[in-house]
């Protein structure tokens, strides 16, 4: 049996701004890394933004370096590290009541 791909969960509350940088591919649009939560925090071409947990600062500094942004990301980001997408319409966590 092989590996099974880590799940991915939406997170809609607000969540500490990870500053991004441009990158330069064909899919990722930029790219950021909180070094203490050693959380990666990818924006796609088309907007939708993920967050890879449990990643480590080498892996963010061999995807900003990469010849091939896009592919070392499919090979050695995607499906590797639990994910979060970031709902781009989250306000925070609701009110009760």
């Amino acid at each position: 049996m092989g590996k099974q791909p880590a799940k991915k969960k939406v997170a809609t509350q607000l969540l500490t701004p990870i500053p991004r940088a441009k990158v330069l591919s064909s899919n990722i649009a930029s790219v950021g890394y909180d070094v203490a939560l050693k959380v990666l925090e990818v924006e796609f071409h088309g907007g939708r933004i993920y967050r890879y947990s449990g990643v480590p600062a080498s892996v963010h500094k061999n995807l900003v370096t990469a010849t091939s942004v896009g592919s070392f990301f499919h090979t050695d980001i995607r499906d590797r590290y639990p994910t979060t997408r970031i709902d781009a319409n989250a306000k925070g966590p609701k009110a009760n009541g």
